[in-house]
């Protein structure tokens, strides 16, 4: 039996996660599709696949919620934990967040980061 992970592709000798960003996020993450880098064996991709694929899905779910607050769908808030009442947010602050590009751990393993087309 063969395992199909999604959004995998084999470039030469090396695998990586590629994704096309729907039309309507695409102006919000500056971006058409994420890549990241998942290695060089099939076994350090599998490996690799959940954390970046989780990562690729947060990155979506976070430029919806900011599509939705652009179009007035829902309001920008965060509960902090030293208060009960709701602290809004800047909608920069979010779009930075959407946009935080993450960086190779100090132990050289590779975490993605979404790359412009």
């Amino acid at each position: 039996m063969r395992l199909v992970l999604k959004h995998v592709q084999k470039r030469g000798h090396r695998w990586r996660y590629r994704r096309k960003v729907p039309v309507p996020l695409r102006e919000i993450l500056g971006k058409g599709e994420l890549v990241a880098p998942l290695g060089e064996s099939e076994q350090e991709a599998i490996k690799r696949y959940g954390r970046v694929h989780g990562l690729a899905e947060q990155t979506l779910t976070d430029a919806k919620r900011r599509l939705a607050e652009d179009r007035g769908q829902i309001t920008a808030c965060i509960e902090t934990p030293s208060t009960t009442s709701p602290k809004r947010v800047t909608q920069s602050r979010l779009l930075a967040s959407t946009r935080t590009r993450l960086e190779v751990r100090p132990s050289g393993s590779p975490v993605p980061r979404w790359q412009k087309d």
